[in-house]
């Protein structure tokens, strides 16, 4: 709902001296707007949950770049600062794999390993070996 008042004046003073005319209008415009479109409401939503989880994603990505960067220039956050928290969870693939090995409650996972045997393959004219997963 939106409300506009207005006020359009005129004075005018014609050739005659005794013909000074002065007009003034006032008023106010009321206006109430339905959409006809009940599904846009929807549709907008949708469409601002998708940018969030881009940004979520952007932010996680930014985060994670940034993090290993600095634990790979050997720098981190002080502990007990207040920003000790926003590196804490980026690790190194390989302490990952090590802590999947060691572990008894999961499958471990194996880096694939290449071999020289029959997975050879050819991409793109040249001979590429295509590592196997070991389980």
């Amino acid at each position: 709902m939106t409300f506009s008042p207005f006020y359009m004046g005129n004075d005018t003073n014609p050739v005659d001296p005794d013909g000074y005319v002065l007009n003034n209008n006032w008023g106010a415009q009321l206006n109430f707007m339905v959409p006809l479109d009940g599904g846009m409401v929807e549709r907008c939503k949708s469409i601002a949950k998708r940018v969030e989880e881009r940004q979520r994603l952007d932010y996680a990505l930014l985060r994670a770049t940034k993090c290993a960067a600095l634990q790979k220039d050997g720098f981190t956050f002080r502990p007990g600062s207040r920003f000790e928290h926003l590196c804490s969870d980026i690790v190194p693939i390989v302490s990952v794999l090590k802590d999947a090995r060691t572990s008894t409650n999961s499958v471990p996972v194996v880096p694939p390993v290449q071999t020289t045997d029959a997975t050879e393959g050819i991409l793109n004219g040249k001979k590429k070996s295509v590592g196997r997963i070991i389980q």
